[in-house]
């Protein structure tokens, strides 16, 4: 059964382009799986729409780190608004912990994850945690983003990929390169 839990906000930062991560205190008695989500409720006024102060997310974090961590592309939702003005120090809510979307135990079965966008979320806690074990499971990653810069945690990957034989990482990038739009395309032919 899903517990609420009183955090700080402890840090965040930009992971990708339009992407924050948000690092909250890791509160006793939070005791998650890699892959598994929670529930974000923000320090609004009452009356605020619920849509404005609650939201869903999955772990960032693996249980064997001393944090709870959460991303999100940033758009312009009342919710995300509210995210980004969160001060450090700043007093909210987290939900948790639900979902099975774990990884298997037998390590002689592989995990093959494809993955886009900010999807990455509860992979990289999964990858985490089994890089952390030093699981033997084989395990390989496809994710897929327009360009280098909007694919979060990138860095992180490539280093785990670097430090763990067992796991292959690969990128794909629909638009790897800037092109022109086709009406400046076609405006630039002799």
């Amino acid at each position: 059964m899903p517990t609420t839990y009183d955090v700080k906000l402890i840090g965040k930062r930009e992971v990708a382009e339009n992407t924050m991560e948000f690092r909250l205190e890791k509160p006793a008695g939070l005791n998650i799986r890699a892959g598994q989500f929670c529930d974000i409720v923000l320090p609004l006024p009452k009356g605020t729409p619920k849509e404005a102060t609650t939201h869903g997310f999955s772990f960032v974090n693996a249980p064997c780190e001393n944090y709870v961590a959460v991303a999100t592309r940033m758009r312009n939702s009342p919710f995300k608004n509210a995210a980004r003005g969160l001060e450090i120090g700043s007093m909210l809510q987290i939900i948790a912990a639900w979902g099975d979307f774990t990884l298997q135990k037998d390590e002689a079965i592989p995990a093959v994850f494809v993955i886009g966008g900010i999807g990455i979320t509860p992979v990289f806690s999964i990858l985490k945690q089994a890089w952390h074990d030093k699981t033997k499971h084989k395990l390989t990653l496809i994710y897929a983003n327009r360009t280098r810069a909007q694919a979060a945690y990138s860095d992180e990957l490539e280093q785990i990929a670097r430090d763990n034989v067992n796991f292959t990482f690969v990128r794909a990038y629909t638009r790897p390169r800037t092109i022109p739009p086709p009406s400046m395309a076609t405006s630039m032919l002799p």
